[in-house]
């Protein structure tokens, strides 16, 4: 947001204002330093259960639940003895 605001000062219009970047950084360690203290004092339920990484893999290519098809590698010309 602080470079929106900056290419805009300078761009468009010097009535925009520009944030100081101690100002900038405070509020992100503030955020940082909130989301740490809200996880410590609400942790995860123990009978929640967390995510795996075949969870997180297979709903990243939209297959949940599911494995992805198997696509045929093998090249025209070279077939199998029984075909």
């Amino acid at each position: 947001m602080k470079l929106i605001l900056q290419a805009s000062h300078e761009l468009f219009s010097s009535s925009i204002p520009e944030i100081p970047s101690p100002i900038s950084l405070a509020v992100i360690v503030t955020v940082l330093a909130a989301s740490v203290v809200l996880s410590i004092r609400h942790p995860v339920p123990a009978g929640a259960a967390a995510p795996t990484d075949r969870d997180e893999d297979s709903s990243a290519h939209g297959f949940a639940g599911e494995q992805p098809p198997i696509r045929e590698t093998r090249s025209p010309d070279r077939r199998r003895k029984d075909d």
